[in-house]
């Protein structure tokens, strides 16, 4: 059976050095370029109406995690760093964050046409509510629907949905993971994995269902992301 799934969990044993939230922000995201194109930009300068900051844009792992302001925000991604009070070019990609959501994914995908930064993204919420340390955050980026035993949690999936999974296992360790999909235009399941996960309950996790050029048998990508929790004032 041809396994299609990545589970990114190098990090696991590296938590603080490779997730430290920054100090003095509350607000913070990490960045992911899916299905990045040989060629694709590896760095670009996230502007926030405020200031601007050089990131890394990673496929294979969430990026580290950066800060950014309180408030509203309409984020831009530029291939250098902007002129202070100098308007955005015109036609670079950007996305609104609303002042509520404090913890965020960046999405980026390329988007050749765009001659001032040739990609595009959008934002997702690390801090929805349910999505408590330990669950799965399930995205189907695939026109198929995807179904099995997650642990001991049951997925279904359907096409072009998102929907947040309890955790799959009581305690840390690895867990069982059985998949399969119904391919589009079909009414019949086919196997797609059966493989084995690891179950961290200090982490969230954020999981892609893709589609593949060529391909009818989608990938399925998750990585993990811990946070370190900042200690309240006054506490030991």
């Amino acid at each position: 059976m041809r396994i299609v799934v990545t589970l990114i969990i190098a990090g696991f044993c590296q938590h603080a050095a490779a997730a430290a939230a920054p100090e003095k922000s509350k607000r913070t995201c990490r960045i992911l370029f899916l299905s990045a194109p040989i060629g694709a930009p590896q760095k670009l300068f996230l502007a926030d109406g405020t200031a601007a900051q050089e990131v890394e844009l990673p496929s294979m792992n969430l990026s580290k995690v950066y800060a950014l302001p309180a408030g509203d925000l309409t984020l831009a991604m530029l291939p250098t760093m902007p002129e202070p009070k100098t308007p955005l070019p015109v036609g670079a990609p950007t996305a609104v964050v609303a002042e509520a959501m404090q913890d965020l994914y960046i999405l980026v995908a390329s988007d050749p046409a765009n001659k001032v930064t040739p990609i595009r993204f959008q934002v997702i919420n690390a801090d929805a509510d349910g999505f408590r340390n330990g669950k799965l955050l399930w995205f189907n980026l695939s026109p198929h629907r995807i179904g099995g035993k997650i642990g001991t949690q049951t997925l279904n999936l359907l096409p072009k949905t998102r929907l947040i999974l309890d955790a799959p296992a009581s305690a840390a360790g690895d867990y069982n993971v059985k998949i399969g999909y119904v391919p589009v235009g079909s009414e019949r399941a086919e196997p797609l994995c059966e493989t084995v996960w690891q179950h961290d309950p200090q982490s969230k996790y954020i999981v892609f269902v893709l589609s593949v050029p060529d391909s009818r048998m989608p990938r399925i990508m998750g990585f993990p992301d811990f946070r370190v929790v900042e200690k309240k004032t006054g506490s030991p």
